[in-house]
């Protein structure tokens, strides 16, 4: 009896039928020479790509503790307080970690994209796959409710983690569409009374218009980057030129850097952003703007409550991290987003139809055996038979080999024109380029390669079955191609094998940090963990779980490859994601619900292919075809039960009622006076430093010798905010400041990036505790304090009060530690109440060696508290300050546009703002001046409104 999967051949006989002639002894053998080659390439690619993983593999034992940087750079570059388990140096070292770690220290350690990930290689690929390897298994949507259900726990635990409670954006929202009319922060609260929100905003801000602003900021970087590399181009191995003489090459370094190139063109940039930003084009409103509320729940709640409604035009839902915005885009009217979207379709098509090109390439690869046997390219046929390892090795490696080289371009090019759409975040990207490059693989490498191949195999079996009159029975036979197409993935499924490897990756490494890693600046943007590419990674595993759903019935040996792949490239993603990889922004899994969607999609296929087959056996004349309909209908059911029963909480934090009681309740004066979401949403443009020049320390004497032009400061600092705000030794040329960065800072390093928190605002006492943390073991981590004293008073909610009655329901706590400096908390706490500090915390660090202070320490300890905290009510009373000239300004322009539409004669030239955010405490008597001014210019303009307003009557 045949196989089940066997396609019936129709009953039908036609003996007599007239043919040309034709020489079927070539097609004859067609099919016999491709069962002979297609296992022997198979076999021939097994071997080598299983050799090349083992050699792989022991070379990494080998240089893995030689070259810390690529294979383990979060060991030393670890994000905030947040180091990767301990790891050995041993030969097999690595492996110990990988075993003990388990999923709750991989959350708080990697975060949720990255437990995702690993989650979904392990339950789909090791338990779904093999599951499914026979025809009869039917209960595919059983297994996936295990993991949408161990997911959803998951998703839980994120939003109740303490990191994402203590995000600022968790509890922001975003407010997108508004009108004109509404543009301003007013405006914005007019639309939320509206709407009547659940819970009062803490504060508002509408976002304000950067014009060609980050243009100018990324072609001045760019512009440091060339001036850098020209520097270093002459000065390379401390020598001018690299030449033993060092002045041979001064007239022409001289010219490459005091001409109008390099040097002016990067003074021209500087001056050129800086008088943008002193500009009004700033002070024109966007079309968006954000709100913070007091706590994580009131902000999921009203963001629930606000799904599908649009008051007046606005669209209201929860804000995305401001590290994910995609601000190009958030500035774009609607109609260039649609045109945008139209063009970009276009554009898309256009390309996916040409990538069918190398599909019709690797389809004549993979079928060179069958194409040779048929005769008629002799060559291939020599080629077959004089040398069957070369030929071998060329249809078993070369396919996806070159399918693979082109695969690693378009997921980029699908997510430049995801954007080019107008996508919001990267997150939507990400989502996106796994949709469309899903199915775009789906429709070119798995239906129409299996088809090219199936097809030019039927075409020259008709030919030779009509050459020899035979009966259309035997055209049963054919069917039998569809499945030795799975040897091609097979073959794919070795060549991940060897990319999890990561050879490539460390080639490339090495060779691009010893030869192009000049600059200091290149150096360190190269030391860096890198991101990972959690879109491309998910689309190709995804094809991966559709060719094994597909081929489970059909050819056993596909999916148990698959479940291979999977179990290898679970330890590695997993080896690779705690000691090497970083996520660029946290998105609490987001991509889950795309990735279950297509699984799904592809066990629908495969039991679409079930009931063709059982169909086609019985000729669809008898109903035993139907029994394989339900699998479907219970799969769409399924679906349909994760929307309803967990899609609000997959999105929302759904807080109990106990938990909404114990929340953290922010005071509206914290966000206010701090500015915080001005500051956490503002444009990056607005703030963003500029870069500055930066070389070697060792290079820096030879400047003057190449320099032609004057040394205005010979010895001073200059502030690298790529470096923390840390101060080097620096020189000034021609108004230029060039940085000298030393051997043992050319690295990155997290700490010197991460927040300063002699500066930081706290809410509650957790955070101050946090900030506390922070400091001893990341910022002092090198050089540990002998104490850190330390005091922090907040205005908090009080129990059993909901915020919603005004200051009657917050009061100030307070506290302090010692750390076995008794009486020292204490002195700390004294100097904060004595300046009225709110909302912070203090830290006193004390090193011991050097004079014996005795008693005398406890004045010293207090009168740096009292440094601290007066220069925090002076960074207070500026922010305030800033925040009041922001809103005069709004108020004073909308005035002047009156004006101007009044009497059209009147002198309405506009006064250059001022450039808050580069505000120090030494301009706060300006900030104060400015502040009266403009209230006088507002009374003034005002009155001359009233003059030539006409009186009705």
């Amino acid at each position: 009896m045949s196989p089940p999967w066997i396609f019936p051949a129709p009953e039908l006989v036609h003996e007599n039928l007239p043919c040309p002639d034709i020489d079927v002894d070539p097609l004859g053998q067609a099919a016999g020479a491709e069962r002979n080659l297609a296992p022997a390439a198979v076999g021939f690619q097994l071997l080598i790509m299983t050799a090349a993983s083992i050699a792989t593999l022991i070379t990494f034992n080998f240089i893995r503790s030689k070259h810390k940087l690529i294979f383990q750079p979060k060991v030393k570059y670890h994000v905030r307080d947040k180091p990767p388990p301990r790891i050995s140096d041993s030969f097999f070292g690595w492996i110990p970690p990988l075993i003990r770690t388990k999923e709750p220290e991989l959350i708080e350690k990697i975060g949720l994209d990255a437990v995702a990930f690993l989650r979904d290689k392990v339950d789909s690929g090791q338990t779904d796959i093999l599951s499914i390897i026979t025809i009869r298994d039917v209960k595919g949507s059983s297994l996936y409710a295990a993991i949408a259900v161990s997911y959803l726990i998951t998703a839980l635990d994120w939003f109740r983690s303490p990191e994402y409670q203590s995000s600022f954006y968790a509890r922001t929202l975003s407010i997108t569409h508004v009108p004109k009319r509404l543009q301003s922060d007013k405006g914005i609260n007019s639309i939320l009374d509206t709407v009547k929100m659940p819970y009062p905003a803490t504060a508002v801000h509408i976002s304000r218009k950067v014009g060609v602003l980050p243009d100018l900021i990324k072609y001045h970087n760019q512009t440091v980057r060339e001036f850098e590399a020209v520097l270093v181009k002459h000065l390379k191995n401390g020598k001018v030129g690299g030449s033993d003489q060092p002045y041979e090459s001064v007239d022409v370094v001289a010219w490459d850097l005091t001409d109008s190139t390099s040097s002016s063109k990067l003074k021209r940039t500087e001056a050129a952003v800086e008088a943008y930003r002193s500009g009004t084009e700033t002070s024109r409103p966007e079309k968006y703007g954000f709100v913070s509320l007091a706590a994580v729940p009131y902000a999921h709640i009203a963001a629930r409550k606000l799904i599908g409604k649009h008051p007046k035009g606005t669209t209201i839902t929860l804000a995305p991290n401001p590290k994910d915005i995609i601000w190009e885009n958030m500035n774009r009217s609607d109609s260039a987003i649609t045109r945008r979207k139209l063009l970009g379709f276009l554009w898309m098509a256009v390309i996916c139809f040409f990538s069918l090109i190398p599909v019709f390439l690797v389809s004549a690869l993979a079928n060179l055996d069958a194409v040779s046997a048929t005769g008629y390219l002799p060559f291939l046929r020599s080629w077959s038979l004089n040398s069957r390892v070369t030929f071998a090795f060329v249809s078993g490696v070369v396919p996806p080999a070159v399918s693979g080289f082109f695969g690693f371009f378009l997921p980029k090019i699908m997510r430049w024109l995801s954007q080019y759409m107008g996508g919001l975040t990267h997150a939507r990207l990400d989502r996106a380029v796994v949709a469309r490059y899903f199915a775009f693989t789906i429709i070119s490498q798995l239906i129409v390669f299996t088809l090219i191949g199936v097809a030019f195999n039927s075409i020259s079996q008709v030919i030779s079955l009509i050459g020899e009159h035979a009966s259309v029975r035997k055209f049963s036979t054919i069917c039998r191609d569809f499945l030795t197409k799975s040897y091609f993935f097979f073959r794919y499924f070795t060549v991940l094998m060897f990319d999890l490897a990561q050879a490539l990756n460390f080639v490339w490494i090495s060779f691009k940090t010893r030869v192009f890693g000049r600059t200091p600046r290149d150096i360190r943007e190269w030391t860096q963990p890198p991101v990972f590419e959690y879109a491309l990674y998910y689309a190709n595993l995804l094809f991966l779980v559709s060719v094994a759903f597909l081929f489970a019935p059909l050819a056993p040996l596909v999916p148990l490859a698959a479940a291979v792949v999977f179990w290898l490239s679970s330890w590695v993603h997993k080896y690779q994601l705690m000691y090497v990889y970083i996520t660029k922004v946290e998105t609490g899994g987001r991509l889950w619900n795309v990735v279950i969607n297509r699984l799904l999609f592809s066990v629908v296929m495969m039991q679409a292919l079930l009931v063709l087959t059982i169909g086609l056996q019985y000729k669809f004349q008898s109903y035993q075809w139907l029994s394989t309909i339900p699998p479907i209908i219970i799969i769409i059911v399924f679906k349909w039960f994760l929307m309803y029963k967990f899609d609000n909480a997959f999105r929302y934090y759904v807080p109990t009622p106990e938990e909404l009681r114990n929340t953290k309740v922010h005071s509206s004066r914290g966000d206010i006076t701090g500015h915080r979401l001005q500051h956490r949403f503002g444009h990056p443009a607005l703030t963003a430093e500029l870069f500055t020049p930066m070389l070697h320390a060792k290079m820096m004497p030879l400047l003057n010798k190449v320099y032609k032009g004057k040394v205005t400061l010979a010895d001073t600092t200059a502030k690298l905010n790529e470096y923390g705000g840390q101060n080097v030794q620096a020189q000034v040329f021609e108004g230029i400041k060039i940085a000298a960065v030393a051997q043992e800072d050319l690295e990155y390093d997290p700490v010197l990036v991460s927040t300063n928190l002699r500066q930081c605002r706290v809410g509650c006492e957790d955070e101050a505790r946090s900030c506390i943390k922070h400091l001893r073991r990341v910022t002092h981590g090198a050089k540990p304090a002998s104490h850190e004293i330390s005091a922090w008073r907040c205005m908090v909610l009080k129990k059993e009060h909901s915020g919603l009655m005004g200051p009657e329901d917050f009061e100030v706590r307070s506290g302090s530690e010692d750390d076995g400096e008794k009486w020292a908390g204490g002195k700390v706490l004294k100097a904060m109440v004595s300046l009225a500090v709110i909302d912070a915390v203090v830290v006193v660090s004390r090193w011991y060696g050097g004079t014996m202070l005795g008693p005398l320490r406890f004045a010293h300890i207090e009168t740096c508290a009292l440094e601290v905290c007066q220069a925090f009510k002076q960074q207070e009373e500026l922010d305030e300050c800033i925040s009041i000239l922001s809103s005069l300004d709004i108020t004073l322009a909308q005035l002047r546009a009156e004006l101007d539409s009044l009497s059209p004669d009147a002198d309405t030239s506009k006064v250059k703002s001022p450039v808050y955010p580069v505000w120090t405490v030494s301009d706060l008597a300006k900030a104060k001046r400015l502040v009266k001014a403009r209230e006088n210019a507002i009374k003034s303009v005002t009155t001359l409104i009233e003059q030539r307003r006409p009186k009705n009557g």
